[in-house]
């Protein structure tokens, strides 16, 4: 057969060699190499050009005795390893003999994949958790112990349960396993837990690893999407607020002028009249009523209007001691003792001074509101600079009051939502408190304990102030 023709043969079973792992070689009875695919070299460990089977492989059989699907065990020459190939098909033309054949790649390519694989699951940014079936955890990856604060030692062995939040249920899990068998995958939004308790949402697939055809485990990937459920919330505040606001500039146009008719009467009757007369008690009721609804009215346009910052260098610490200069009566009155811990030479933060007033004026009395038996506050500042929360002032207000539910935690942001008895609370306070923290591109997190009291952390950015280089000129 001519170099031409040989080489055409090649090229009209290329559709059979696709595969990256298959080869193919024609040679002649004596095993000279006349042809060969590019993937022959280096399947076989060669990068050299040889001119017969027998310089590559060590005790070569004969040639004409391969059979079509029979396994060939060869030694490569070059390094004494031994591989095995297993021919797909063979043919004898013009006393040629033409054999493709798959082959194992040789253990340098192996390592190379090996090691990219290797490296994709460890510098992956999301969480991977690789289980036996029954949900056995064999290996985790480094984005998993950021994420949920255990080391590998801590998880291995164990089963996914150990990252299980109260959210998930039975019923939940269940209706899982029922897709993984059906679809032979589960994606979607669950809430996992950290070793030290807090929440985490994560975007979670499962997929099924299989080796001969047989499942031997899960592949779990999770994605902390923190950061998108924030924006999302964040969206949805916006979005109340702004009906709000258009709502409360309406009442207050439709109503006010009304409160203002009925109290306006009511006081004027009361002039003529005594203390001991009929109808004297119901005039008063309706006059505190119609400026208890004023009273909310004009929360409302000032939750519904933005605020107009006054910005400049503010200390919290003097702030606070403001605060609770001005309540300190009524605490010592209702039995509760504050004790406090404001860092000394605390870096200032960049804000309003009044509306920074109000966030802690709010938070207080909140705190002192919950504590109706006496108690015990603690407010504590710092100047976190542990590499997470660098350049960062923290502000934390503990009571031993009566403690939040933990559905209610978040709600408790929600504008008219108050866990108050009627007539003690309107629900803005804590609204309009993250609000002016928001504003001030600070955050607020409120964590509770039912019967024990509750902890609110407010988080600012530290002032910075620009430093002016002063340039000598040389005379």
């Amino acid at each position: 057969m001519s170099p031409k023709k040989t080489n055409a043969r090649l090229e009209g079973i290329a559709a059979i060699m696709s595969n990256a792992d298959t080869c193919g070689v024609i040679v002649d009875k004596n095993g000279k190499i006349l042809a060969s695919t590019p993937r022959f070299s280096e399947i076989s460990g060669n990068k050299k050009t040889f001119r017969n089977l027998q310089e590559i492989f060590r005790d070569l059989p004969d040639v004409s005795s391969l059979k079509p699907n029979g396994d060939i065990r060869l030694v490569l020459n070059n390094s004494g390893k031994e591989i095995t190939a297993k021919a797909v098909s063979t043919f004898q033309e013009d006393g040629n003999l033409a054999i493709i054949f798959r082959a194992p790649q040789n253990e340098r390519i192996l390592e190379e994949r090996l090691e990219l694989f290797h490296s994709a699951f460890e510098h992956s940014t999301d969480a991977i958790t690789i289980t036996k079936v029954d949900g056995t955890i064999i290996d985790v990856n480094d984005a998993f112990t950021k994420i949920f604060g255990y080391t590998r030692e801590e998880v291995i062995g164990k089963t996914t349960a150990l990252v299980k939040s109260k959210h998930s249920t039975r019923d939940f899990y269940n209706q899982m396993w029922e897709s993984l068998d059906k679809h032979d995958q589960w994606k979607g939004e669950i809430i996992n837990c950290r070793k030290d308790g807090m929440e985490i949402p994560v975007w979670l697939t499962i997929t099924p690893i299989y080796l001969d055809g047989k499942k031997i485990g899960y592949m779990g990937i999770e994605s902390d999407i923190s950061e998108r459920k924030n924006l999302e919330q964040q969206l949805i505040q916006t979005e109340k607020l702004a009906t709000i606001g258009q709502l409360a500039a309406g009442i207050a146009h439709e109503i006010g002028t009304p409160l203002n008719i009925i109290s306006g009467n009511a006081e004027y009757m009361l002039l003529d009249m005594k203390e001991s007369e009929k109808g004297c008690q119901e005039l008063l009721t309706i006059i505190s009523q119609t400026k208890r609804m004023t009273q909310l009215m004009r929360q409302l346009l000032d939750f519904a209007r933005p605020n107009i910052l006054s910005l400049e260098p503010v200390n919290v610490n003097a702030v606070i001691k403001g605060v609770l200069d001005f309540v300190r009566l009524q605490f010592k009155m209702n039995d509760i003792e504050v004790k406090t811990n404001l860092e000394e030479n605390l870096p200032k933060v960049y804000g309003d001074p009044a509306l920074l007033y109000q966030v802690f004026l709010n938070t207080i009395v909140n705190a002192f509101q919950a504590m109706t038996r006496g108690g015990e506050l603690r407010i504590h500042t710092s100047a976190e600079n542990d590499g997470v929360n660098k350049g960062k002032i923290i502000v934390r207000i503990k009571d031993t009051g009566e403690g939040i539910q933990p559905e209610n935690i978040e709600r408790v942001f929600t504008p008219f939502f108050t866990t108050k008895e009627p007539g003690k609370g309107t629900g803005l306070g804590l609204a309009v408190t993250r609000r002016i923290v928001q504003e001030h591109n600070g955050t607020i997190k409120i964590d509770s304990e039912v019967g024990k009291g509750t902890a609110v952390v407010i988080m600012f950015n530290a002032f910075e102030p620009q430093k002016k280089s002063e340039s000598k000129r040389k005379s």
